[in-house]
């Protein structure tokens, strides 16, 4: 397997070499306390084994723990927020609840965020809105689609666990396939990813703004997981791992 880091906005490319094994999990943080980007991957068997590439050393770590969890529905790219990176997983194969787990990037450390007590078991994304996590789930009802969104007011803290609701009309589009909300914007616009791989874009009435459809991967579990996104940043990264990263052009590789 092959692992890239690429800052679409400054052209710098650098490939990871041997990445140790394939992950079900993974992500990339920040170690503010020594100026470090970690990347994170997370490989769930009947243990959970976490293996850290270190920008600063060019160099990777592993540990492990006895924690069991399973893979979910969510996707595998890890929500970064108060200096941890997050996935929604199952709580393993003796019927445990869904969980959010979180790595912590200076600590090395992985812990559980307990999910809402209301939390249907079929939870589809996680992402980070407005600087709080949350979760969504997504039903079809006769007219329309409801997205049930619950935002983790308080880091950690499982009583400031929010619930809001939000309906799509079915007038504007078809709601045939399954959908994960991926953002929900500044102005208070909603995106979501469909099976289909269309990215689609509703305003707060719930009315169509826009969808496109993009081609790739056949397979339909994996199709959601080529949507991701990134804030623009010209910051530069550690120099003791940049002397053989590569610059490539953005208009040629978008």
């Amino acid at each position: 397997p092959t692992f890239a880091i690429w800052n679409p906005s400054t052209g710098l490319f650098k490939r990871i070499k041997d990445m140790p094994t394939y992950p079900c999990l993974c992500g990339i943080g920040y170690d503010s306390s020594t100026d470090d980007y970690v990347i994170v991957n997370i490989t769930l068997l009947s243990y959970t084994m976490i293996h850290c590439f270190s920008w600063r050393t060019n160099a990777w770590s592993c540990t492990k723990s006895t924690v069991q969890y399973a893979l979910g529905m969510s996707s595998p790219h890890g929500c970064f927020i108060n200096g941890a990176l997050h996935w929604l997983v199952g709580g393993g194969y003796y019927d445990k609840p869904n969980v959010i787990i979180a790595y912590d990037v200076t600590e090395r450390s992985l812990s559980d965020i307990v999910l809402p007590e209301d939390a249907p078991d079929r939870l589809y994304s996680l992402s980070v809105t407005r600087g709080c996590l949350c979760i969504f789930s997504t039903h079809r009802l006769p007219t329309m689609l409801e997205i049930d969104m619950w935002t983790l007011k308080e880091y950690k803290v499982q009583s400031s666990w929010t619930k809001s609701s939000f309906v799509l009309s079915r007038d504007y589009y078809d709601f045939s396939s399954i959908f994960f909300p991926i953002r929900f914007t500044r102005n208070d616009e909603i995106w979501l990813v469909d099976d289909d791989q269309t990215l689609v874009r509703f305003n707060d009435k719930g009315e169509l703004l826009e969808h496109r459809v993009h081609g790739g991967m056949d397979s339909l579990v994996y199709r959601y997981w080529d949507f991701v996104t990134y804030r623009e940043s010209l910051l530069p990264l550690p120099m003791q791992a940049i002397e053989d990263a590569e610059y490539l052009e953005r208009d040629l590789i978008s």
